[in-house]
């Protein structure tokens, strides 16, 4: 009777887990009230979509007031998360107005293949640089938050005149700081990856190829001749703050600039953070409309 009852009670833990992950995590907003949102805010985002090598892709776009003068701001979200967790930068009226900003669903997450992952630091890339040939040749600022950073830097390495500079938000960088997590454990067994998320099931794939796709571009980063600029916060428990002195280590230190925040954690995007991450994308921004050649 004891065992019964104690297997109910261990039954209905997983179950009450696999409700809460797959009804309240799946880290995408419908794109009805995407738009409602945005509409109220007087903003006027559009949702474009399209298929690279067979797959499917969406993205958000909010055009500037000259879009073919402006620069563009790119957004490259982590893992997991979607193309809304740059949020406050797409309904930010100040930027806008600077440039066409751009946040991209990446391959696996919200609307671009939801659930078919996709590990290559280098194919991620390539769908960025597929998007940014669909505008005409202006100055490019691109920030990633978390895996997103590297995915960036993937893009600076292999299509080195495409960006302009690049901001890299508590980056998953450095390949000996990566943490294999519980969670993305439970998203690889084949006992327990039904009581995982969609989302986290991608985030486990990538995680689990992630240490060497670092490393596949380590001896790499010193060629980026762009500004970079690693934000990160000294409290990050996600990722460690030891991804600044892989950065200091590995990236040029004519380009490099590395920005510490004493009392901060890993998200650095929301409503109170993201000001300071706003504040260096108009910096580079002002820096790269200043030079004689567009990307």
């Amino acid at each position: 009777m004891i065992r019964k009852k104690h297997l109910f009670i261990v039954l209905s833990l997983f179950l009450g887990l696999f409700l809460f992950q797959n009804c309240m995590m799946t880290f995408r907003v419908p794109n009805e009230k995407i738009l409602e949102t945005f509409k109220e805010a007087s903003v006027p985002i559009k949702i474009k979509r399209g298929k690279f090598k067979g797959r499917d892709y969406q993205y958000f776009e909010v055009l500037s007031e000259n879009p073919q003068t402006k620069p563009i701001v790119l957004l490259v979200h982590g893992a997991p998360g979607s193309a809304d967790e740059f949020r406050n930068f797409l309904l930010d009226k100040e930027l806008s107005k600077k440039a066409t900003i751009i946040s991209v669903d990446r391959f696996g997450y919200g609307y671009s293949g939801y659930g078919n992952s996709e590990p290559s630091l280098k194919k991620q890339a390539a769908l960025l640089h597929h998007i940014l040939n669909k505008y005409k040749k202006v100055p490019v600022i691109a920030a990633g938050h978390s895996y997103g950073g590297p995915i960036l830097t993937r893009m600076a390495i292999d299509y080195p005149n495409d960006l302009n500079g690049l901001i890299l938000v508590a980056p998953a960088e450095d390949p000996d700081c990566e943490k294999y997590t519980s969670i993305a454990k439970f998203g690889k067994w084949k006992a327990t990856k039904w009581v995982v998320s969609t989302p986290f099931q991608v985030a486990a794939d990538e995680k689990l190829a992630h240490v060497n796709e670092l490393k596949k571009m380590e001896s790499l980063l010193p060629e980026i001749k762009i500004p970079v600029i690693h934000i990160h916060g000294k409290k990050d428990k996600v990722v460690p703050y030891e991804n600044v002195t892989y950065s200091k280590e590995h990236f040029n230190e004519n380009v490099l600039e590395t920005i510490s925040l004493e009392e901060k954690g890993h998200f650095l995007l929301s409503k109170e953070n993201y000001l300071l991450v706003k504040d260096k994308i108009i910096s580079l921004l002002n820096r790269a409309q200043s030079l004689p050649e567009n990307r």
